[in-house]
């Protein structure tokens, strides 16, 4: 019985490492087609984190991109690899029931 539940253990552990990505929503709030998706991929490629819903922002006017952090959870490489700085803030008229949001704004590269 011991051995049993010791892989059960090792499975669980496995799990609860998956289960540690940050969910990151990216919106295009700018009128440029693919952006999101583009991003989305940027996204994935940071270690801890993944995209969650890809879409638009509800205005297509943002100058500058906007990286919200909704967990309390550290996001600094996610900071980093985009060169943005987080709120914690959602933006008028933004909702997100992920982890993190990024609005994609004009200034992206």
């Amino acid at each position: 019985q011991t051995t049993p539940g010791t892989a059960m253990e090792d499975t669980k552990d496995t799990t609860t490492a998956k289960e540690t990505l940050l969910i990151v929503d990216v919106k295009n709030g700018t009128s440029t087609s693919g952006v999101a998706t583009s991003m989305a991929t940027k996204v994935n490629a940071v270690k801890g984190f993944k995209s969650g819903v890809v879409g638009n922002a509800s205005s297509r006017n943002y100058e500058k991109s906007v990286l919200v952090n909704l967990s309390g959870s550290s996001i600094s490489a996610l900071e980093t690899a985009l060169g943005l700085k987080a709120v914690t803030k959602l933006p008028t008229g933004e909702s997100s029931t992920a982890d993190v949001l990024l609005i994609i704004g004009k200034d992206s590269k």
